[in-house]
């Protein structure tokens, strides 16, 4: 139950973030996008993950996926 609770609340928040050219929202979307630039480019010189995915493309999907769940 805590887990599915704090899923929602994360798909809210990224929902809003997302949902919106805020500059409000400027610093949270650039330190996402950077974290997750990192995360990709480890996983593709592992050879875990495909390399030339950028993070503001998993952050946009990630805020489509919480849109559909909030419908």
């Amino acid at each position: 139950m805590d887990h599915a609770a704090l899923g929602e609340g994360m798909a809210a928040t990224l929902e809003s973030i997302m949902a919106t050219d805020s500059p409000v929202f400027d610093n949270a979307r650039s330190q996402m996008t950077l974290a997750l630039d990192r995360l990709l480019a480890a996983g593709a010189a592992a050879g875990s993950i495909r390399g030339g995915v950028h993070g503001r493309t998993v952050l946009r999907a990630l805020g489509g996926i919480c849109g559909m769940q909030a419908a």
